[in-house]
């Protein structure tokens, strides 16, 4: 079995599957506007439920009496939406995994012009190859978010979503560095993000 291999033109960057089958790589741009949206989804999902709920507490927060300890009330709001806001990019790489493994395409990768295929022979993913591309790199923000956690007192939590936002997009631009135009989370899945349509802009 020979390894694949890319050659460079005006187009972009040819790569050759493991099957010899010739396909275009996807940039970085359009790999990168594609997690965007597909990370865009859950998160804009959870500011609407997060505003609904503190919208509905609204006469809570005006007697609240901010120098006293926090009410029943004000604690399950936070759990509400410290929960949302963390599941958010969990949950849209649970969903990009899934249609990626049945359709080659989350929904941000549809609307950029790319699709995602084994190096091997340029088919769907299975749905494990699709779960360890899109989760690793959430895992990786995760990580680098919870080791901060145990380092930083609790102010630090722009800073900690700050360092947790570049881990996620360093793991995506990593593709930048690759000969087959693959991210690392590609590498370990076996997979290689390609332009549907070259020809097009």
């Amino acid at each position: 079995m020979q390894p694949a291999g890319w050659e460079t033109e005006s187009l972009g960057s040819r790569v050759s599957l493991v099957n010899g089958d010739i396909v275009v790589a996807a940039d970085v741009g359009r790999r990168l506007g594609a997690a965007v949206i597909d990370l865009l989804i859950p998160v804009t999902a959870a500011a609407i439920v997060s505003v609904v709920a503190l919208i509905v507490h609204i006469p809570q927060f005006i007697t609240y009496d901010i120098g006293s300890a926090d009410s029943e009330w004000l604690t399950n709001l936070k759990i509400i939406l410290w929960a949302m806001w963390v599941t958010s990019p969990g949950l849209a790489a649970w969903y990009g995994a899934r249609r990626i493994a049945k359709r080659g395409q989350s929904l941000g990768e549809r609307a950029s012009g790319i699709r995602t295929v084994r190096v091997e022979n340029g088919r769907l993913p299975e749905l494990s190859q699709a779960l360890i591309r899109q989760l690793l790199p959430v895992g990786a923000a995760t990580v680098a978010v919870s080791a901060i956690l145990l380092a930083l007192p609790p102010r630090s939590v722009l800073t900690v979503l700050q360092i947790g936002g570049a881990c996620w997009f360093i793991a995506h631009l990593s593709t930048a560095f690759s000969r087959l135009g693959q991210g690392w989370n590609d590498t370990a899945a076996e997979t290689v993000t390609i332009r549907v349509h070259p020809g097009r802009p």
